[in-house]
């Protein structure tokens, strides 16, 4: 069985994130692992040895009561490990450390946006982000189970793209309702939907390689416009997948704006 890595504290990101995560491993029979890490004031650490232990045992298991009170408040139907992994220390370092020891699927983080892009950049940008060797699940927001939107262009190596997508959805990637869009910067008063042909080439590829996993036929757009009128566009649609984007392009400033949950998939 597949198995996802969901780091969880008692916020509303992570509610969120649990919540997505809940009904993604309904459909793609996945079991949830959750990882939390306490990131302490070190001006609260105190002593050595067994004082040391004793502190940090205390603080592991506040950690456990607290991961057990968010799965009984969301009523999580899917299988979920009865032993999360729960640590001290830095979140970016412990996050990469579970990730390395066990056969994970898919790491899942809860993330509000804010009115700085910056803040989801640097999100991005995080060691525990960067460094996980699987596809990331970041959860914004809940949106209609079953619907899924391939976000291609510069960067996106379709092929991959869907064979990334295909190991995490296995034989139900066929029952799904997917659009393949590609995205287009330009200064526009409003957005523009163009012929599939002004693609470049980025759509054909992708419908190919859903047709080689035999997905059905994908809605295709075009569009052309500011990150801000395509986020408000896409803002119900489903979950958007794509490659893990540079720092600087236009996928990344439109992947702050989105509101949708973002499947961020690793290509060499």
């Amino acid at each position: 069985m597949k198995r996802a890595l969901v780091y969880l504290e008692e916020n509303l990101p992570s509610s969120l994130a649990l919540r997505f995560a809940d009904s993604l491993a309904a459909e793609t029979g996945m079991s949830l692992v959750p990882v939390h890490v306490e990131e302490p004031d070190r001006k609260l650490q105190a002593g050595t040895g067994w004082v040391r232990r004793s502190w940090e045992q205390g603080v592991i298991e506040s950690g456990v009561q607290e991961i057990r009170r968010l799965l009984k408040t969301e009523k999580v139907t899917a299988e979920v490990s009865a032993t999360p992994v729960v640590t001290v220390g830095d979140r970016d370092e412990e996050v990469v450390s579970a990730w390395r020891a066990g056969n994970y699927a898919l790491y899942v983080e809860g993330y509000l946006n804010t009115a700085n892009d910056r803040d989801f950049i640097d999100f991005l940008d995080s060691d525990r982000m960067r460094r996980t060797g699987g596809p990331i699940l970041v959860v914004k927001n809940l949106v209609p189970a079953g619907r899924l939107l391939l976000l291609v262009g510069e960067g996106v190596d379709g092929k991959a793209l869907v064979e990334c997508v295909g190991r995490l959805y296995g034989q139900s990637l066929s029952s799904l309702e997917v659009t393949v869009l590609h995205f287009q910067f330009q200064n526009t008063s409003e957005l523009k939907f163009k012929e599939r042909s002004e693609s470049g080439g980025y759509i054909d590829r992708v419908v190919e390689a859903l047709a080689a996993a035999g997905a059905a036929d994908p809605e295709c757009q075009v569009v052309e416009g500011t990150p801000e009128q395509a986020a408000f566009y896409l803002r119900d649609h489903g979950l958007v997948a794509t490659a893990f984007p540079e720092r600087k392009g236009v996928r990344m400033e439109l992947l702050a704006q989105l509101v949708n949950p973002l499947l961020l998939c690793k290509q060499k």
